[in-house]
């Protein structure tokens, strides 16, 4: 059994959004139309959201049972334990392989994430396995009980999963970033956690977590590919309709979580690192308080990588900065953006030189121009019919989508991108990046650690 860990899959998600068409020119009708047309979606008595996108093109279909929960739904020191249950679910199902022999009697495959604000189960079938797979879909997270042996037996596995990620250099990075960014928060947007907070789970606060987060009015059932509307609905409701509704929405009273109130640097290191991986990280917006925002941010990206903005040609050819990589994440309490560039280690300090000067433009609201925002757009084009043809696999972008923002976001994705002009994007830029603080990492060669750790201190933070 395989799961991805603070989901790779999830770029994927938002980067199939992201990419879509902003324009109307890739069809006479509006984004929300051309949408409308693929996906229907109802909400079942109990509160259970259930979501189809037909397409007929391959006889494959993926059903996705989408949860607002993960790393938002613990508390301080149970860092991990939204992610031990994840595992926990298969393990539910049976004895230990018990699920996995299930899809493969309908030759499919299946998996799960776990993220800040998402868990999801998946299940990719043959087309005509697709009632079948909602069944499997609803035995495995609604018949859910979670033993003592299970717990221990999935603690392992997970503190593997934990040890082999350590050595990831995106993985490590943005968790070092993460924890100086959120601070007191970054329980709550930390889905893999520790050895330590790991080991420390109970299995009544498992069984909590599960009873009080895996309820249909926090769920969405999303599926996607060869099947038939009607049909997908009807067995919906006969696997999931009696499904007991909560009393309470969970985590409704959580508080947006607070970053960090002054600019702060660090370096770690890692044996096997031969250059230097440089992120400064910002706090964004939250895209349900703010949706527009959350659309000039993709934009504001978009365009100071564009070729108009001309930063990262600058920053290459300084010959000291090998790759630049600028990103928006979306969440419900609030996302980030990141800029990540990898460089030389010997030029360490001219490197950095060169990436704060860009900082510092791309920092100031006139540097923008319409040319770049236009640029920034088309950009966002490029795969624009990629949402529309997706197939059996638009469930995961759908519940992806669902989970952090809620399915009208998706209605109105392009359609608002299109809106977004220089004034919004500016106006973005001022909230959010101007003179506000961030984090500024690096991950390192171990000799050169302490050398970039002094580098950073001097050129983000100010300290000799």
């Amino acid at each position: 059994m395989t799961h991805f860990h603070i989901s790779a899959l999830r770029w994927v998600a938002m980067a199939l959004v992201l990419t879509t068409s902003v324009h109307a020119q890739a069809s006479d009708a509006s984004w929300r139309a051309r949408v409308g047309a693929i996906v229907r979606d109802t909400v079942l008595a109990n509160g259970l959201t259930v979501i189809v996108a037909e397409n007929h093109a391959a006889p494959v279909v993926t059903v996705e049972v989408a949860f607002r929960s993960g790393a938002v739904a613990q508390n301080p020191g149970e860092e991990g334990m939204a992610h031990l249950l994840e595992h926990l679910v298969f393990r539910a199902y049976g004895d230990e392989a018990a699920f996995a022999q299930a899809v493969a009697d309908m030759n499919g495959t299946y998996n799960g994430t776990t993220a800040e604000e998402q868990v999801r189960y998946w299940i990719t079938v043959p087309g005509k396995e697709g009632l079948n797979a909602i069944r499997a879909a609803a035995r495995l997270v609604r018949d859910a009980k979670i033993r003592s042996r299970d717990l221990s037996a999935e603690k392992s596995i997970v503190v593997d999963e934990l040890a082999r990620g350590s050595s990831d250099v995106g993985s490590r990075l943005s968790n070092e970033n993460g924890q100086r960014l959120w601070g007191d928060d970054w329980t709550r947007k930390n889905p893999g956690g520790t050895a330590e907070s790991v080991g420390r789970v109970k299995l009544e606060r498992v069984q909590a977590m599960l009873a009080d987060q895996y309820v249909p009015s926090n769920a969405a059932v999303v599926v996607s590919g060869d099947c038939q509307a009607a049909d997908v609905v009807a067995e919906v409701v006969r696997r999931f309709g009696d499904w007991k509704s909560a009393a309470a929405q969970p985590g409704a009273a959580l508080a947006m979580p607070k970053a960090t109130s002054q600019t702060q640097s660090f370096a770690v290191s890692g044996a096997e690192e031969r250059l230097v991986t440089v992120q400064i990280q910002w706090a964004g917006p939250s895209v349900r308080e703010s949706p527009a925002d959350d659309h000039a941010a993709d934009v504001f990206v978009s365009a100071v990588t564009s070729a108009a903005a001309l930063v990262v040609p600058r920053l290459l050819a300084s010959g000291l900065i090998h790759s630049v990589t600028f990103s928006s994440e979306s969440q419900a309490r609030r996302g980030s953006l990141t800029l990540t560039a990898v460089v030389t280690p010997i030029g360490i300090e001219r490197a950095l030189t060169e990436l704060r000067s860009e900082l510092d433009l791309i920092a100031n609201p006139s540097f923008l121009t319409e040319a770049m925002v236009v640029a920034g757009k088309k950009n966002l084009t490029v795969h624009s019919e990629y949402w529309f043809e997706a197939g059996s696999s638009l469930a995961h972008t759908i519940g992806y989508w669902w989970t952090a923002a809620g399915l009208e976001y998706v209605r109105d994705y392009g359609d608002a991108l299109a809106r977004v002009d220089l004034a919004q994007v500016q106006s973005f830029v001022r909230r959010y990046v101007t003179g506000q603080p961030f984090v500024a990492g690096a991950l390192t060669p171990p000799s050169y650690q302490e050398r970039a750790a002094r580098a950073l201190a001097k050129t983000f933070v100010g300290n000799p």
